[in-house]
């Protein structure tokens, strides 16, 4: 079976994330995409609660097929590194696997923990975002896509949150109702 990670903080997961993750389905590129949020970002980027995204990210995946959440990194200590998980998803699946990334990290994948051992062992597909050309640095990318994608972020969904702006247009409407009644972004 051909697994498509997608990996992140989910902080929290949004409608562009799910746009990605159903085209790459609908072009059969992947039999199953996982979600695995990040226990821990590995450029420390603050997190908030892992009970409140992975709550998030199983709210906005309900009823979808062939896209499913994975607590792989979760269930581990310290950084999310993607050498790491891929070396580890490997020794117990027998899945082949790819990793689901934005034209926007290509710039900076060469100074990923373990990244002479990614070139040769990982698979990318990589969504072209506007103003990220898709430069190769060296890695296997066995497909790539363009994908137009709103303008939305979880940077800016918690902007808007603490702001007291609407964001029924950015995130699933479940997803909405979590952040609300749980006070999320509030401060």
């Amino acid at each position: 079976m051909k697994i498509g990670i997608f990996g992140g903080s989910f902080n929290p997961i949004h409608n562009s994330h799910l746009s990605v993750m159903n085209k790459v389905i609908a072009k059969n590129l992947v039999d199953e995409v996982w979600v695995m949020p990040c226990k821990k970002h590995p450029l420390d980027k603050f997190l908030d609660k892992e009970e409140d995204r992975v709550a998030m990210v199983k709210l906005a995946l309900a009823g979808l097929e062939r896209i499913k959440f994975s607590d792989f990194e979760l269930r581990k200590d310290g950084k999310s590194y993607t050498y790491d998980t891929l070396r580890k998803l490997k020794q117990k699946y027998p899945h082949n696997f790819s990793w689901i990334i934005g034209s926007d990290i290509l710039k900076q994948i060469s100074t990923w923990h373990g990244y002479e051992h990614l070139q040769r062992e990982a698979n990318f597909i990589v969504l072209r975002r506007e103003s990220y050309p898709i430069i190769n640095p060296g890695i296997n990318i066995e497909s790539s896509l363009d994908i137009p994608t709103e303008n939305i972020s979880s940077t800016r969904i918690r902007e808007r949150v603490r702001q007291g702006k609407p964001i029924s247009n950015m995130v699933p409407k479940a997803v909405e109702d979590y952040i609300i009644k749980s006070g999320l972004y509030q401060k």
